[in-house]
């Protein structure tokens, strides 16, 4: 690889690590991110897709889902969306290979998780999106920076991201069960994480919690920070790739 592709992919590393942390602080702060947060990380990754040659019909897609994480994410527009992307993915692991036409495909059902935000917010989607697209490959630089575990084999990037993402994704939530085992949880069709009502908590952390009513009940779920766990993911996938596939 080039010296160019090096220094673009020490930059990739950089503007991830530092967007993900300035997004897991605000996330956990006020559960929010910034819409546009993740945006020079998408065009850094443009840069390095086109200096690796990667299949142009890639690189147009990612950017194109990525794009459309700006659309209202609870509209049948979206739902519409994903369903295309998702069969455009598949199209594509036949026509430009498996390699690329797969990470088409994880991006397109990370793309697909956001509908109505009901696990991940759609800050949380454009991450994992940008993180997915801007590291199409095993990265020369964590080789050096980090461990040096990494290499270029076969297995999609795509792939380790999102695994290491649902392992702490799993983790936060199962931690968001303890919560809400301890403030008493009540029985919410459609609501597995809801809390009793406490006037204390939501006046204290009205960011952290979300208040409803069904069925005359009120109550109140927890809201996940899910940016940490794509932050600790990403950087597990630096380290060590990703646990399965060592």
């Amino acid at each position: 690889m080039t010296d160019a592709f090096t220094i673009l992919e020490y930059a990739v590393i950089a503007v991830a690590t530092a967007s993900l942390i300035y997004g897991s602080y605000t996330d956990v702060k006020r559960r929010t991110v910034k819409a546009l947060l993740f945006v020079p990380l998408m065009a850094l990754g443009v840069s390095i897709n086109f200096i690796i040659h990667v299949p142009g019909p890639f690189i147009l897609v990612g950017v194109v889902i990525f794009l459309f994480t700006f659309l209202e994410p609870d509209t049948y527009a979206y739902a519409i969306l994903a369903g295309i992307f998702l069969l455009v993915s598949i199209v594509f692991v036949f026509l430009i290979g498996f390699h690329w036409g797969f990470q088409i495909l994880v991006i397109s059902v990370v793309y697909a998780l956001g509908f109505t935000e009901r696990l991940f917010g759609i800050g949380d989607i454009k991450g994992i999106i940008a993180l997915m697209f801007s590291s199409p490959l095993y990265s020369p630089a964590a080789e050096t920076v980090l461990l040096g575990h990494l290499a270029y084999v076969e297995v999609p990037t795509s792939l380790s991201i999102m695994v290491n993402v649902a392992i702490f994704s799993v983790m936060i939530l199962l931690y968001a069960v303890y919560l809400a085992s301890k403030h008493g949880t009540v029985s919410i069709k459609g609501e597995p994480l809801a809390i009793r009502f406490n006037v204390e908590l939501s006046d204290r952390y009205p960011e952290a919690f979300k208040v409803g009513e069904k069925d005359g009940t009120k109550f109140m779920t927890y809201r996940i920070p899910f940016m940490v766990a794509i932050l600790m993911g990403y950087l597990m996938f630096l380290i060590v790739g990703s646990p399965i596939f060592l």
